[in-house]
């Protein structure tokens, strides 16, 4: 029944990402096709209850290191960037007395690490946050708020890092 709750949440992530996949240029293979699947579920699932599937950040980390070329390069970018992310975690944690991220965007940032190496992530990184910041901007100007007012929005961080993980990932491989 949940899943006909989210039907068109998941639809339009099957047409944004096949969108971008047809721009791209770039061949479906097996291997495009498991990541695109991979991140659609995260996605949805994060963006419906914040929540990062546990399941499916596992799958995504072991097909990331297990499909890759070089095993060793996707575990450093595994574990580097679980680190990164960790300490942002953290530090936010501390620094403001509540999470700016969840355990969750560790989860899923080491899996997209896992796919694209210790390198591409930083685009990753870079893209989801100015999309995040453009998508808090507009919610703010759509409900007619101050920009102070952004403190208490809370949006899933994890649709952001899919896409951009996508789009990051197709132009690697176009």
């Amino acid at each position: 029944m949940r899943a006909i709750k989210h039907t068109p949440l998941i639809a339009v992530h099957f047409v944004v990402y096949a969108l971008l996949w047809w721009l791209s240029g770039a061949p479906m293979a097996g291997m495009a096709a498991v990541f695109a699947l991979l991140l659609v579920w995260i996605s949805c699932r994060d963006f419906a209850i914040f929540e990062v599937p546990d399941l499916a950040a596992v799958l995504l980390m072991a097909s990331g290191i297990g499909l890759a070329f070089d095993w060793v390069w996707a575990l450093v970018g595994a574990m580097v960037w679980a680190g990164v992310f960790l300490l942002v975690q953290r530090g936010a944690q501390l620094a403001m007395g509540r999470p700016a991220l969840g355990l969750g965007d560790v989860k899923l940032i080491a899996g997209v690490g896992a796919w694209l190496g210790p390198v591409a992530p930083i685009y990753v990184t870079l893209f989801a946050s100015l999309g995040a910041i453009a998508a808090l901007l507009a919610l703010t100007a759509l409900r007619r708020e101050k920009i102070g007012d952004l403190a208490g929005t809370g949006i899933a961080f994890g649709p952001f890092l899919c896409l951009s993980a996508w789009a990051v990932w197709l132009r690697g491989v176009a």
